[in-house]
C-alpha cells in the first residue's frame, strides 16, 4: 500500500472508532509517535523481572497462550 493509501486508510479508520474508545486510541497513537523520544531503560533488570520474562518465555514454548480474539472479548466493549 502506498504511503498516501496508508494515510487515507488511517483517516477512514479514525472515523470508525467508537466514541467510547476514541480517547484510548488517541493516547496509544501519541505513545507510538513518541517511541523514538523514549529514553532507554538504564536500570538493571531485577531478579523478579528476569523470572517474569523466563516464565513468559516458558508459557510461549509450551503453548500456554490466550488467543487475541479472547482478549478482545474480555477487555473491549461489544461493537
Amino acid at each position: 500500500m502506498a504511503a498516501t493509501g496508508v494515510r487515507e486508510e488511517l483517516h477512514r479508520l479514525a472515523d470508525e472508532i467508537p466514541e467510547e474508545l476514541a480517547g484510548q486510541v488517541l493516547e496509544y497513537v501519541r505513545f507510538l509517535l513518541n517511541l523514538d523520544n523514549t529514553p532507554e531503560d538504564d536500570e538493571p533488570e531485577t531478579p523478579e523481572e528476569a523470572a517474569a520474562i523466563a516464565d513468559g518465555r516458558e508459557d510461549v514454548r509450551v503453548g500456554r497462550l490466550v488467543p487475541h480474539e479472547e482478549i478482545k472479548r474480555e477487555f473491549l466493549p461489544p461493537r
